[in-house]
């Protein structure tokens, strides 16, 4: 079974791809990675999915919104029925409606996670910046929807091609806890984020992960090299979605 990890971003370009990290899957036990590409632009991400099946993929983005925040906003109730609303408009628009919400709203009750948010401590779907994960919640269920994938959970349907939603931060954490790992700005990017990116690439493929796991990570040196020399943190996350 082909297997892809998909860091995402919601405004990719030359110097700030989407990158994917592609692997097989031999059997229960096994996970063989094969290579990392790079996608500079949503058309490219678009035409990357309608690859024919059959394959599984973790792509690092918000496949929805919390509950409380689609019944305060009265949007409809059904995931595919709200989804199109939301992104079926201008991004600006999307943009301007998340930012008339919070502004009526009291302190602490402007942006809300859902349940998966809190116990994974990530980002509320509903934020625009630092980190801009409603963005990316914007860009990627569109493509999603658009691809005609089936989207696990919430909108599954009979095709080869499955989307999960996962969150790479999690894994990272397994290692080196809460410590930092990447930055996209170069004057950010330090040896102690390296140091921390060679535990969690290290922690992947040792004997207590797999003990834990259940399953053994194959990966050349060369591949090892490359999520260790990207600063920004893309090509890791990728692997870690994988």
């Amino acid at each position: 079974m082909k297997l892809l990890g998909v860091d995402f971003t919601s405004a990719p370009k030359n110097r700030k791809p989407f990158v994917v990290a592609i692997g097989e899957g031999g059997s229960a036990s096994s996970l063989s990675v094969q290579k990392f590409i790079s996608l500079p632009s949503m058309e490219a991400f678009s035409d990357f999915l309608r690859h024919p099946g059959p394959w599984v993929g973790g792509f690092d983005f918000p496949f929805g919104q919390s509950r409380k925040f689609v019944e305060t906003a009265e949007l409809p109730h059904n995931w595919e029925s709200y989804v199109r609303h939301l992104t079926s408009q201008p991004k600006a628009r999307f943009i301007e409606q998340l930012r008339q919400y919070r502004s009526r709203r009291v302190p602490g009750d402007k942006e809300h996670k859902r349940h998966t948010d809190r116990v994974s401590r990530s980002a509320s779907p509903q934020k625009i910046e630092n980190p801009p994960v409603g963005l990316m919640f914007y860009e990627g269920v569109k493509c999603l929807l658009n691809a005609a994938v089936s989207i696990v959970p919430v909108n599954a349907n009979a095709d080869q091609r499955i989307a999960l939603e996962v969150y790479p931060a999690l894994l990272a954490r397994h290692f080196i806890s809460r410590q930092s790992y990447k930055s996209d700005q170069k004057s950010k990017q330090t040896e102690l984020q390296a140091t921390a990116r060679g535990k969690i690439l290290s922690g992947l493929v040792s004997k207590p992960f797999f003990e834990r796991v259940g399953f053994r990570i194959s990966i050349s040196d060369t591949l090892i090299r490359e999520a260790y020399e990207d600063a920004a943190g893309d090509t890791i996350d990728a692997l870690l979605c994988l």
